[in-house]
């Protein structure tokens, strides 16, 4: 593996998973735009949309992501659609 390789699998295993299950594939992947948008915009270098007649729906998994505990990914997760996110102390 390589230097910068192991740098971003420390990264992400030093931080803390939150994840919503969604209906769909299609949803999930909408839904990532919302969650992106509201949780940090900056980092929708593509500039991606949103279904915005789906706004009280991914409200409402926006909240279940929001108070939903944290994870460890290492460990088997239902395998369904769905949105991960990933919290950690160092941007």
């Amino acid at each position: 593996m390589r230097a910068g390789e192991l740098r971003i699998t420390a990264y992400i295993k030093s931080g803390h998973w939150k994840y919503v299950l969604c209906a769909s594939y299609h949803e999930a992947a909408d839904f990532q735009w919302f969650a992106i948008e509201r949780l940090n915009p900056l980092t929708n270098r593509r500039r991606d949309g949103w279904n915005p007649s789906a706004l009280s729906r991914y409200e409402f998994l926006l909240a279940n992501l929001a108070t939903s505990p944290f994870v460890d990914l290492t460990h088997g997760l239902e395998s369904r659609p769905g949105v991960y996110v990933l919290y950690h102390d160092r941007p």
